[in-house]
This record gives C-alpha cells, structure tokens and sequence, in this order.
C-alpha cells in the first residue's frame, strides 16, 4: 500500500509458521554476527519508549 508505505506481504507475527520464525531468528543472528566480526559495535538505543516511537514515525 504506497499511501501507508506497508507491504501486502507483511503478516501478523501470530500465524507465521513456527519453522519460519527460527529461519528469521537464524538470519538475524547472523547478521549481527557478521557485523561485530568486521567490527562495529552495536548500542541500545537512548531514552524512553515514548521518545523513540515520536522519532519513528
């Protein structure tokens, strides 16, 4: 959907197949991983929830 600059793809995390969850989990990891490997660093992220959400929108 352009207008909300959502994909049709995307589903509710709810009714993805357990199988394809760990597949996302595995994939994930192993970016983080590479990513330290050629060493950057990841932080957390400042201030409150609130403020965030405010940032990402």
């Amino acid at each position: 959907n352009p207008h909300h600059k959502r994909s049709p793809y995307l589903l509710p995390y709810s009714i993805i197949d357990d199988s394809i969850k760990k597949i996302n989990r595995d994939t994930a990891s192993e970016t983080v991983r590479t990513l330290l490997a050629y060493g950057y660093t990841i932080d957390t992220p400042t201030g409150d929830v609130e403020d965030l959400n405010r940032r990402n929108k």
